[in-house]
């Protein structure tokens, strides 16, 4: 079993966590100050709809008391240092898979150690208020492996542990969005839209043969080991 752990809002978040008065506000973190390009934003400013890309002026059109801050990198890497430390004390199987991701892959001490993965995730969350700070929070999602360790994540409220397992994984992959779906490009996706496919359970409808002339050989396998779950 893989649980991949997610840091919400990982460069806005850990500001905050410097600076209390940032917290509870729309923040938008550039490379540099005089930027225009937004490389990440709040929970705040999320839900306000202001995404990673955006134009930092028309983000202010749209939230007039948007904070603007300069992303602090050396401050990024300690914490997710600090992060690597703690998960590699919990887990033999340890992948960082960017400064704010990290799977951990339990199949060999799961019976023993963590019966209870939701717990377990539960506990995780716990240990990274700890060393990171109490604004620090995380998703954890918990699947059969990576591809919907990932997804759990994704779809999971902020601050949730959310598992996908043998009772849920159709139910899931026929109602998540495919930009839930790791891999799953903009292009793609919309490709597949045109089609009428908006989840991975339909694609279980077409057969490889119908898939390849669209997708080529390499998508097409790929595209129906997802559709099952598959990595």
């Amino acid at each position: 079993m893989m649980l991949l752990v997610d840091i919400n809002s990982y460069f806005a978040t850990i500001l905050q966590q410097e600076n209390p008065q940032l917290r509870g506000k729309p923040v938008v973190i550039v490379k540099d100050l005089g930027r225009t390009c937004v490389i990440a934003a709040s929970k705040e400013a999320k839900k306000l709809g202001i995404k990673t890309g955006s134009n930092v002026m028309q983000a202010r059109q749209l939230i007039p008391n948007l904070i603007e801050v300069k992303a602090e990198f050396d401050l990024y890497l300690s914490a997710t240092k600090k992060l690597s430390k703690l998960f590699t004390s919990l887990a033999p199987k340890v992948n960082i898979y960017s400064l704010d991701e990290a799977f951990l892959d339990v199949s060999d001490c799961q019976q023993n150690l963590y019966p209870d993965l939701v717990k377990f995730g539960k506990h995780i969350q716990t240990l990274i208020k700890q060393i990171l700070g109490e604004w620090v929070t995380a998703n954890v999602g918990i699947g059969p492996n990576r591809l919907l360790a990932k997804m759990a994540a994704e779809i999971a409220p902020k601050a949730t542990v959310f598992e996908i397992n043998a009772n849920n994984q159709d139910a899931i992959l026929a109602t998540v969005e495919f930009e839930d779906v790791c891999g799953i490009g903009l292009r793609l996706a919309s490709k597949l839209a045109r089609m009428g496919v908006y989840h991975p359970y339909q694609i279980r409808f077409y057969a490889l043969e119908d898939l390849e002339p669209l997708f080529g050989p390499f998508w097409s396998r790929e595209l129906l080991k997802i559709a099952y779950g598959e990595e």
